[in-house]
């Protein structure tokens, strides 16, 4: 039976509160004025809004989106050179790409043709003269090219005036490592790019780790990333600065797996067999287990790991268990709260990542589509642009240095040499 419009009209008042109720759900932080709308419009505009803010220019400056203002998001924006086109390199270019408005790429050397072409056609400010490079006066240069020759290179902007942040490693030798040393001069502006504690599970782990309810952490146990990678972590989360472990165990093992996957995404399967390294550290009463197979960087059978015990509790890969100030046992599980999913229309994106009550990390650059990597490696730009200003370092070569002579300590044992 059709409708009457008297029918109709006696439902609307139904309908409108249903419209108030629903846009208030929509859009919790937003005016009176949107709620007047909707209860004259009805529930289907509410929807058309909805949709309209979801996909509107801008539309994370909504009360809903807005990040509190910080240091880091008044920052004056940083112009930087890269030095070098390889993998790592378009990492910055996508970080530069995604927030316009803090980073900007001003140039990037290339001497490949071919891969400067590639990089030319996205748009990249590409430059094949080294001295027009150089010329460029940006407020720091990141050097991204390869192991062997960043040392030189590094010096060779140092000389010119430039802050410079290194990818790593610097050197993959003890011999490398007292060159570096010996060149790069104690106030050359250089700081390396390490990654791993600016990632935000990790930058989540070191902030629990720091927070006390654990209680003093003495033990870590990992299995995320190679050599000076996963000593630099360990570091971070047992809190022992700069200290040398005084004991050292290693030993290596075969790892048979099927790859599947690569830097360049799927890969035709082939069996394989990985070098698994497993090192045991040492600092006084605290220790570590580092555990890292060659293929856990892109093999979906390959899983990282983290454990991390205090007198009060531990951490083990995503769920927390605490004693809380009665004794009373806490259990609770990471939630890594995300724009973008299921049916929230607008961009993907990570906001915080908490346990319960209590968030332990919240990403700085909500209005950006980033990977985690990405997100990491956005916090080293802005860290290099504070250390500029500040002279607070971040990780600075003798850092790099300290974590690659622990790794190349722990491959020498484990290779029985």
């Amino acid at each position: 039976m059709k409708p009457t419009r008297a029918g109709a009209a006696a439902a609307a008042p139904a309908l409108c509160a249903s419209a108030v109720i629903f846009a208030r759900r929509l859009f919790p932080g937003c005016t009176a004025a949107l709620f007047i709308v909707a209860e004259k419009k009805g529930f289907r505009r509410a929807l058309r809004a909805r949709a309209a803010f979801a996909f509107a220019p801008g539309r994370r400056s909504c009360p809903l989106y807005q990040p509190k203002k910080t240091e880091e998001s008044t920052m004056k924006r940083t112009r930087f050179g890269i030095l070098g086109a390889g993998w790592r390199a378009e990492f910055y270019l996508r970080v530069a790409s995604a927030l316009p408005d803090r980073f900007v790429c001003g140039g990037i050397y290339v001497r490949n043709p071919d891969t400067a072409a590639r990089l030319r056609a996205t748009g990249a400010p590409v430059m094949t003269e080294y001295e027009s490079f150089c010329a460029g006066g940006y407020d720091f240069v990141v050097c991204c090219v390869r192991s062997g020759e960043i040392l030189s290179a590094a010096w060779d902007l140092v000389a010119r005036g430039y802050a410079v942040l290194c990818e790593t490693p610097a050197g993959r030798t003890l011999e490398q490592l007292h060159a570096e040393r010996d060149l790069i001069p104690a106030t050359a502006r250089v700081q390396v790019a390490e990654q791993y504690l600016y990632q935000p599970e990790f930058a989540a782990a070191r902030a629990l780790s720091e927070s006390g309810l654990l209680g003093p952490v003495h033990y870590v146990r990992i299995s995320a990333a190679h050599e000076y990678h996963g000593v630099s972590l360990v570091r971070g989360l047992l809190g022992v600065g700069t200290a040398f472990p005084d004991r050292i165990l290693g030993m290596e093992t075969d790892d048979p797996v099927r790859r599947v996957l690569g830097r360049p995404g799927r890969l035709p399967g082939s069996d394989v067999v990985s070098k698994q390294t497993i090192g045991i550290l040492r600092f006084g009463q605290k220790s570590a287990l580092l555990d890292f197979t060659g293929e856990q960087y892109f093999s979906p059978i390959r899983s990282g790991s983290l454990l991390m015990r205090g007198p009060r509790g531990e951490y083990s890969d995503g769920k927390l268990c605490y004693l809380d100030a009665q004794d009373e046992p806490v259990r609770l599980t990471m939630t890594r709260v995300e724009f973008g999913r299921g049916t929230d229309l607008g961009g993907y994106a990570l906001d915080r990542i908490c346990f319960g009550p209590h968030v332990l990390y919240r990403n700085p650059y909500p209005q950006a589509r980033l990977s985690d990597e990405e997100l990491a490696v956005a916090g080293m730009l802005e860290g290099m642009q504070t250390y500029l200003a500040t002279g607070r370092s971040f990780y600075s070569l003798a850092e790099e240095r300290l974590d690659c002579e622990i790794a190349y300590r722990i491959r020498e044992v484990a290779s029985g040499a």
